[in-house]
């Protein structure tokens, strides 16, 4: 770990070993658990010790010296017990940790649940489980740019083009040697390092001079990641080198991720890193302008195949089926829009039926159908897309076919498992297609609707293409 620069590492090369092993341990000094939700909250205060619990999470222990509560422990079981199964804890019930350890650093979790136990009615001890822990740090020197580095515990395929230099020292003797193991790339700005090392998958990134990372950045690029790997992704450490602060966050490593059966998009080859690093800047450009935590609509979608596809083929139907769904509904509606004419015909068509005297149950469904109409149908939009050759009309006839075999279980089974991996594979490439095409991006992709899944090239049809040198270039929009 230490050939990767960066100006503070929170922690030391034994400290981030022990984390990837799962034996980590901090020792704290003091620490302070306080109720969150109310004005009145309940503080345990005293030392005690962070701790990893193998590779499932992290397990905490403070030993009370200080303790600020107006309710008796009976109190507190009686309030926990009042709360009805199915309803969302409060947050009265949630606690904010605060620990320094023996080296000095302080670290923070909130929203945690804790089990309260007093032994021989002398000491108090405070236990639960921590699923993200970070620490803040002033930097060391001055930098004019920001970064950030994330380490996913787990090896990936990537394609490489820079070359690591590793010194060796024998005696008095000194030598080099420099090896084609990482990937280096620009992306909206940002330079990009990606290598793996020690079954550890390290992404480093870092802004322009005298620029700011945009917000969860950290997420955004793990969605691309996951896109292009075809797998789906979690970070474990993470330090975000901001002008001002260092934080450095870890996670709880409940189980390794599962491996998907589908594969990437593109081709992952050792040397050819080009259609890999400009779908990523496609889909990070893309998606970077999404607000909030929580995941793009194309990358939540992505995850859900990830993880049914490392399922029964069933659920990979299934989940393929709808996301395809999903992302079609998502998409925003252009030629599929009804006219100013046709809207102010279904305005008089409603009028009409609301004051028909006809029976009142057709009348109803009669109504109904102005929604759908307003609307435009999934097969409405896919039968769009294949006209304007976003997409093929036999993807759309595969989805079909996949769908209705899907949402009635008992059909899967009477279709061939080849067959049904062809549809899989079919509609899984038509997924892309359609991310491609929300994306902007043109270039090679691999298609797994064939036997032997042959690289091919997706040609976006607004953007027109011309070659030189045997590259493809974009004209603008």
């Amino acid at each position: 770990m230490s050939n990767v620069a960066f100006n503070v590492y929170p922690l030391k090369d034994k400290e981030f070993d022990d984390f990837r092993n799962g034996t980590l341990e901090l020792r704290c000094v003091s620490m302070k658990l306080e109720q969150q939700g109310t004005d009145r909250p309940e503080i345990y205060s005293g030392p005690g010790y962070i701790r990893q619990n193998n590779l499932e999470g992290f397990h905490f222990v403070l030993f009370a010296q200080e303790i600020v509560s107006e309710s008796s422990s009976i109190e507190k079981l009686m309030r926990s017990m009042s709360i009805p199964s199915g309803q969302i804890i409060p947050e009265s019930e949630l606690f904010a940790l605060t620990a320094k350890d023996d080296k000095g650093r302080v670290w923070e979790t909130k929203d945690i649940l804790i089990s309260v136990n007093s032994h021989n009615g002398t000491v108090t001890v405070c236990t639960g489980v921590i699923e993200e822990i970070t620490t803040r740090l002033s930097p060391r020197g001055k930098n004019s740019r920001e970064g950030m580095l994330m380490c996913i515990f787990d090896e990936f395929k990537l394609p490489y083009n820079t070359k690591t230099i590793t010194r060796i020292r024998a005696g008095k003797k000194r030598s080099f040697s420099g090896t084609l193991n990482a990937l280096s790339f620009t992306a909206l700005g940002n330079s990009f390092f990606m290598q793996n090392q020690e079954k550890t998958l390290l992404v480093q990134a870092s802004s322009t001079p005298d620029t700011q990372l945009p917000p969860y950045f950290e997420t955004r690029i793990l969605e691309t990641l996951q896109f292009l790997l075809a797998q789906p992704l979690d970070w474990s450490f993470l330090v975000k080198h901001k002008k001002e602060e260092v934080t450095c966050s870890l996670r709880s490593r409940k189980r390794k991720n599962p491996k998907s059966r589908i594969h990437s998009p593109v081709e992952i080859n050792f040397a050819e890193e080009k259609a890999f690093c400009k779908l990523f800047r496609k889909y990070l450009q893309h998606i970077i302008k999404f607000e909030g935590p929580n995941l793009h609509p194309l990358s939540a979608q992505m995850r859900a195949i990830c993880y049914a596809s490392a399922s029964f083929i069933n659920t990979e139907a299934l989940i393929l089926s709808v996301a395809v769904e999903s992302i079609v509904k998502d998409m925003e509606e252009t030629d599929s829009k009804l006219s100013d004419e046709d809207k102010k015909w279904i305005v008089k068509a409603r009028e009409y039926f609301n004051t028909w005297n006809g029976h009142h149950e057709i009348s109803n469904r009669i109504t109904g159908l102005f929604g759908m109409i307003n609307n435009n149908s999934v097969s409405g939009r896919l039968d769009m897309l294949a006209k304007a050759k976003a997409i093929t009309a036999q993807q759309k006839s595969s989805w079909s076919r996949l769908r209705n075999a899907a949402a009635h279980g008992d059909s899967l089974s009477s279709v061939p498992l080849q067959e049904l991996l062809l549809l899989c594979n079919e509609v899984l490439v038509l997924f892309y297609h359609i991310v491609f095409y929300q994306i902007r991006y043109s270039g090679e992709y691999l298609n797994y609707a064939k036997l032997g899944w042959p690289k091919e090239e997706y040609i976006h049809p607004r953007i027109k293409l011309t070659r030189k040198h045997e590259d493809l270039t974009e004209s603008p929009d």
